[in-house]
């Protein structure tokens, strides 16, 4: 009976357990791009089913639900606008812009009405006036742990109440708790003239948070990616003890993120810029320096850029692993990355 070894548990099992395929960049963000990387029993067998279900079930779904590159799947049309409430659980702040009229409220993605944009909704809240000038927002969980009556830079002689539609009683429950705080406004206003959730156009700022379940599922696609690479030339070579520390931090989530993902990291691509972008597709790289290890740096839709070290101490002799892969919007197929001689060494560019 044929078998293989796991590169995230390092058991050998039969290969009828390697039967789910693994995607180096996830399937909810590479659906639909022929090419797509992937580890499969057939052809590159490392990820068994079991491992394959635990990282689908927290790390995926936590980066294609509560992260901006979640945001981004709605924004590029990679998830339906009908599922965007499922984005923005806990590790997302939408807020309007504290400049605007409404600045700056909490909001939250519902599914559309009507068209294809995902709609927004205030979330539960409170807004007050800040004694040094402007607004703050406390919502409904805020409110469970936060007396606004403590903070010497709220105003309470005033408080706006905000809800949506959804939820009618909500309104009462955010002033039944101000009032068991003791909050007594000279004044109490409810919203009456928000956007409404599908007619409007509106800007919105987002916070994000990068934790340890994000920083395991972004070194994940690293290291599959290096097992997708080094298949080619070695098989066990993502096997190493090299990658036994990266290895738990992914499985298990031993030691803190930062020890092994830089973010923000520099771009990928020479030809982009803060302000610019050759592409909107996602990009991930594989590099091995002397005297510097092994890293990857991975970058969905291209927008936010992490760093991850594999293995910041390698034995054996050095060889040119050096890679990089496009997933193209246009062409939806997934190429690889060119190098231009412009820099030492050369930078990757889209061929």
């Amino acid at each position: 009976m044929s078998a293989a070894t796991c590169i995230y548990c390092t058991k050998s099992k039969p290969l009828e357990q390697f039967a789910h395929t693994e995607h180096v960049i996830p399937k909810a963000f590479s659906k639909g791009f022929r090419g797509a990387l992937t580890l499969t029993q057939t052809e590159r067998p490392s990820v068994c089913d079991d491992c394959n279900q635990r990282f689908g079930e927290s790390l995926e779904f936590a980066l294609g639900r509560d992260t901006f590159e979640a945001v981004l799947r709605l924004q590029y049309g990679a998830k339906p606008a009908g599922e965007a409430g499922d984005v923005g659980q806990s590790r997302l702040e939408i807020t309007l812009p504290e400049d605007s009229k409404h600045g700056p409220l909490r909001v939250e993605f519902r599914a559309p009405p009507s068209g294809d944009q995902p709609a927004l909704i205030p979330k539960p809240q409170a807004r007050f006036r800040r004694r040094a000038g402007g607004f703050v927002c406390l919502t409904e969980e805020d409110l469970v742990e936060k007396d606004p009556t403590k903070d010497p830079e709220i105003d309470t002689d005033e408080v706006f109440i905000v809800w949506s539609g959804d939820d009618p009683e909500a309104g009462e429950r955010v002033r039944a708790t101000l009032s068991a705080y003791g909050v007594k406004p000279k004044k109490w206003t409810d919203a009456d003239d928000l956007p409404r959730a599908g007619t409007t156009e509106v800007e919105i700022e987002i916070r994000g948070i990068v934790d340890q379940v994000i920083a395991r599922a972004i070194a994940k696609m690293a290291f599959n990616y290096l097992a997708w690479v080094s298949f080619g030339f070695d098989r066990q070579f993502a096997l190493r003890d090299d990658f036994d520390p990266i290895r738990a931090f992914i499985l298990h989530g031993e030691n803190h993120w930062r020890e092994f993902v830089l973010f923000p990291a520099p771009n990928i691509l020479a030809t982009d810029s803060e302000v610019r972008r050759s592409t909107q597709g996602h990009l991930i790289t594989l590099e091995w320096k002397r005297f510097e290890g092994i890293a990857s740096q991975v970058s969905v839709f291209n927008d936010l850029t992490y760093r991850v070290a594999l293995a910041k101490r390698t034995r054996g002799i050095w060889r040119d692993i050096g890679s990089g892969h496009h997933y193209n919007p246009i062409t939806m197929k997934v190429e690889k990355l060119g190098r231009t001689p412009l820099s030492v060494p050369g930078t990757l560019v889209i061929p």
